[in-house]
């Protein structure tokens, strides 16, 4: 049985600075990795919007919400011209088949993002 090739190519597209990948409150269908450049992520908080994250090459966004059909929770807008990857669930599936190293950056991301929520948590419940 011959091994199915996984071309990132295809995924790749190309966004100017100050472009918006997506807007919070957008559904959320897919999810993006960055090849080059750079996305800010921004949450409104009542009445003010912050900064919650900056993402670079070879990080993921949009994951979390994509993976469960909800909704973007977060603007994303690109701060240096960036190529970003383009996945839906089902293609970065078959990307963790094709490189399960792949599955392992993942599994970091989301660890990092649940690390850094519980660091929050203790900073807020100590105020």
């Amino acid at each position: 049985m011959e091994k199915s090739s996984f071309a990132l190519n295809d995924y790749a597209h190309s966004f100017k600075k100050g472009n918006f990948v997506y807007l919070e409150g957008d559904s959320a269908a897919k999810l993006y990795m960055i090849q080059s450049g750079s996305v800010q992520l921004r949450r409104k908080l009542n009445t003010d919007e912050r900064i919650i994250g900056t993402c670079g090459p070879g990080e993921f966004f949009g994951l979390v919400s994509a993976l469960e059909q909800w909704i973007y929770t977060e603007t994303a807008e690109v701060t240096q011209d960036s190529e970003i990857l383009i996945l839906r669930p089902a293609d970065l599936e078959q990307l963790i088949i094709d490189d399960p190293t792949m599955g392992f950056k993942i599994l970091n991301y989301l660890s990092n993002q649940l690390r850094e929520l519980d660091i929050r948590l203790n900073k807020l419940s100590h105020k």
